[in-house]
């Protein structure tokens, strides 16, 4: 259950216990020897927003603890993210290449592609100050872990379930408003927010699957799929304004119109199944999920709790001697 809480456990206690894992193992990956130094980085900023999930499914019990707490994780990811989005730029245009193979010769997409290489390996040089950052980004993983000793919430199954049922329900309202929005605008930025609420919902999926495992793993699955291809989106999002910035330094006008009406293309693609999916896993009213949450805590802390009628006489003897 690394990424996963049990019902059966106070939620206070659970919550220490997934970040400590999630904050030994970023500390793990910031500080130790890898031989990819920005992948290892990569694996530690997907940590830092599985904490901002978590943190967040409890955000309304302590919103004082949840708001510190949730700054210095975004801003210390923010100071690790200078190469890794250089990165994303060419793993989309490279995507974007093998979405269209059999249509578009590779050698289109070679002119972008060169410069963001060049562009990426510039940001890479330019890191004299990394050490400088990941000290001061450790030191802030490190804090929070010390003041999570101190995170505690009320106990019993009926309050953790009220929480989390209550976490997991404003982030839904919150992806039911930003889809709303995304339908009637074009903007990126839309789109970037509706992408964040979708990653939350992924996690708390995740988070919450031993309540509902049947139901909850496949709904986890698709709700990663549309945080990937709204991430995906996003890329393309930002390599078109980086391209029209500059669009002279981006190769023969004929590759690059190309590669531009490309990204325009799967661009729609991307939205129109990021609206369908979206509106199916935002489907449910505020009120109608928080409550079925809350029923669902209760039931599974109920059957964790309660004697295994199942069990052969003797086994049960056997557990209890006594």
């Amino acid at each position: 259950m690394s990424y996963r809480i049990d019902p059966a456990q106070p939620l206070d206690h659970e919550i220490r216990r997934i970040a400590g894992k999630q904050i030994e193992a970023a500390l793990d990956e910031l500080t130790g020897e890898a031989s990819d130094r920005h992948e290892a980085i990569h694996e530690a900023r997907k940590r830092f927003k599985k904490l901002r999930g978590l943190l967040r499914l409890a955000r309304t019990a302590d919103k004082r603890f949840f708001r510190r707490a949730n700054r210095q994780l975004r801003e210390a990811a923010g100071q690790l993210s200078g190469t890794r989005d250089r990165a994303a730029l060419i793993e989309s245009l490279d995507a974007l290449s093998a979405h269209h193979r059999s249509e578009v010769d590779a050698a289109v997409f070679a002119p972008v592609r060169e410069v963001l290489v060049a562009r990426r390996d510039a940001a890479v040089a330019a890191e004299t100050d990394l050490a400088v950052t990941l000290d001061a980004v450790t030191g802030e993983l490190r804090d929070v872990r010390t003041r999570l000793d101190g995170f505690v919430l009320p106990d019993g199954p009926k309050s953790s379930g009220a929480i989390a049922a209550r976490g997991f329900a404003l982030n839904l309202a919150r992806g039911r408003s930003d889809l709303a929005t995304a339908r009637k605008s074009e903007r990126a930025e839309a789109y970037h927010d509706l992408r964040k609420r979708a990653k939350y919902h992924w996690m708390h999926l995740k988070l919450l699957e031993p309540l509902w495992p049947e139901v909850f793993t496949a709904t986890a699955r698709q709700a990663d799929r549309l945080g990937d291809a709204l991430g995906l989106d996003h890329d393309y999002a930002v390599l078109r304004g980086e391209i029209a910035l500059e669009p002279g330094a981006f190769g023969p006008e004929r590759e690059l119109s190309i590669v531009l009406a490309l990204i325009d293309r799967r661009q729609g693609e991307l939205r129109a199944e990021a609206l369908d999916l979206a509106g199916r896993l935002f489907l449910d009213k505020e009120s109608v999920a928080e409550r079925r949450i809350r029923k669902l805590w209760q039931a599974a802390a109920e059957r964790a709790n309660a004697p295994d009628l199942g069990k052969p006489a003797e086994e049960a003897r056997a557990l209890d001697p006594a």
